[in-house]
């Protein structure tokens, strides 16, 4: 993508806000990348952005939206997780207004499309999956976001809040798929069981997790590698 289209795209996502779109930032077009990237923070606003130096090889950008309480949470996260988690895409830019990051983007190929479901996965992948979760253990709960409240720490009180948003979505579909809930065999109270044993949960310290890994989530590089996304 050149330098015109760059900024032709740029200012459709400053208009967008629905999806997650993708900037891929080559330096086609006699400019580099660290150049694109001040004149695109200059297009925004310099007041609502801040830069973030520093090069991952076969890395080029991309740019994603956020609500602004998503933006100020993920934000915090990628600072934190930055020099623990090198396989992650590396935030390059924010800002507040519009809000929206640009991050690393990753070369290589969606696991999903390379190995979809019923296919063995790379061997890098069951190797760099514990790995990740193992590096995000290391990150030291003071460089987190602050937690709500102090009952997030408690197990209990945690899985009652998952719980609870699955049970809103379930009663907020009632209308609309309720007959194919039947069909299915689904319970009219299908997580009270699951409910029931929220109370022996043991008390632990907790840790942050990425908690949606799966195939359209990583990228594979070379195929040696899993880059994590989102």
């Amino acid at each position: 993508m050149n330098r015109d289209a760059v900024f032709l795209r740029f200012d459709e996502l400053l208009a967008e806000s629905t999806h997650t779109p993708k900037v891929l930032l080559t330096g086609i077009g006699g400019i580099g990348k660290s150049r694109l990237l001040a004149e695109l923070k200059a297009r925004a606003g310099k007041e609502h952005a801040s830069n973030r130096s520093g090069e991952r090889p076969n890395s080029g950008g991309r740019c994603r939206h956020h609500g602004s309480a998503d933006l100020a949470g993920s934000t915090d996260i990628a600072q934190a997780i930055e020099p623990f988690v090198a396989a992650a895409p590396r935030l390059r830019w924010e800002s507040a207004h519009p809000t929206y990051q640009i991050q690393d983007f990753i070369i290589g190929d969606l696991l999903d499309d390379i190995a979809p479901r019923g296919r063995a996965v790379p061997d890098c992948v069951p190797r760099d999956v514990p790995k990740l979760f193992a590096d995000l253990r290391r990150i030291p709960a003071e460089l987190l976001p602050t937690l709500p409240s102090s009952s997030t720490e408690d197990p209990p009180a945690f899985a009652h809040r998952l719980s609870d948003i699955t049970e809103r979505a379930y009663q907020e579909n009632q209308h609309r798929f309720g007959s194919l809930f039947r069909s299915l065999g689904v319970p009219e109270n299908p997580l009270a069981t699951l409910l029931s044993g929220w109370s022996t949960l043991e008390a632990r310290p907790f840790r942050l997790v990425h908690a949606d890994v799966h195939r359209k989530n990583m990228i594979i590089q070379n195929g040696i590698a899993v880059v994590f996304l989102d």
